[in-house]
């Protein structure tokens, strides 16, 4: 299996292991801010094979076991093998930008990044006629797709599958002030603007790594707009924000 690889074009084919061999991960997206977690684990001891960010994520499991996805940023969908452990672990990002797919043909357990992969692995693949005429006609269900026994793992979920069965875990979800939150929250309409620069700016100091993926994903006008305006700030360079303010960049 090779995923595209964009930071590390020589040795980031996948699956990646680590250095043992006994664990192996495939991953499709990003993971943000990884350089800094790279450093960490290099400190400790961790030998790095590639420069992918995606090899940060088999490190981090390696110390933290599921609660990896707790300490990852980024989109993404990713399945890792333990052989130590006889273990599937499969995690999809907080928001589901990156889809994952799983199936349970006799017992076992498949994890795919897109339901091609699943449909290859079986030896029939019919539409499911209920699944069908959901997606149709009413509201998507978050595990339901187009095939019959191929489901999709719901955002901020993780997987994991033994010989003991198979779990789907939340591991994040929104957090929604309450309404006695709102009231009781005291702060002025510049502390709420400040809070939102600071929360801009960190997302585009860890997107600009690898901004191709930002202008390749249908964002709105608003957000890429803004997207630039701190980049140009962040890089210093008047010549970027004078086309955003021109209109240049829609």
């Amino acid at each position: 299996m090779r995923e595209l690889s964009i930071i590390d074009l020589t040795s980031g084919v996948h699956p990646i292991g680590n250095e043992d061999e006994r664990i192996h991960i495939l991953v499709k997206g990003e993971f943000y801010d990884f350089e800094r977690q790279r450093h960490e684990f290099e400190r400790c001891g961790h030998l790095f094979r590639t420069r992918s960010d995606s090899e940060v994520a088999l490190h981090l499991y390696e110390e933290c076991g599921a609660h990896c996805v707790q300490q990852l940023r980024g989109e993404f969908a990713f399945a890792l093998w333990d052989e130590t452990n006889q273990t599937l672990f499969a995690a999809r990002d907080r928001f589901g930008i990156k889809p994952h797919f799983y199936d349970l043909p006799r017992q076992r357990a498949l994890s795919g990044l897109g339901n091609q992969s699943l449909v290859c692995c079986r030896s029939t693949c019919a539409l499911g006629p209920r699944e069908f005429c959901q997606i149709g006609t009413g509201p998507q269900m978050s595990d339901r797709t187009l095939f019959d026994g191929v489901y999709q793992m719901p955002h901020g979920h993780y997987l994991t599958a033994t010989t003991n069965g198979m779990r789907i875990l939340r591991y994040w979800e929104f957090n929604y002030p309450t309404a006695d939150g709102v009231e009781a929250d005291t702060r002025g309409e510049s502390a709420f603007v400040e809070e939102l620069a600071a929360v801009l700016e960190e997302a585009v100091r860890l997107q600009r790594r690898r901004a191709c993926g930002l202008l390749s994903q249908r964002r709105t006008r608003l957000v890429l707009r803004a997207w630039f305006c701190r980049a140009a700030f962040q890089l210093a360079d008047p010549g970027v924000y004078a086309h955003v303010r021109a209109g240049r960049i829609r």
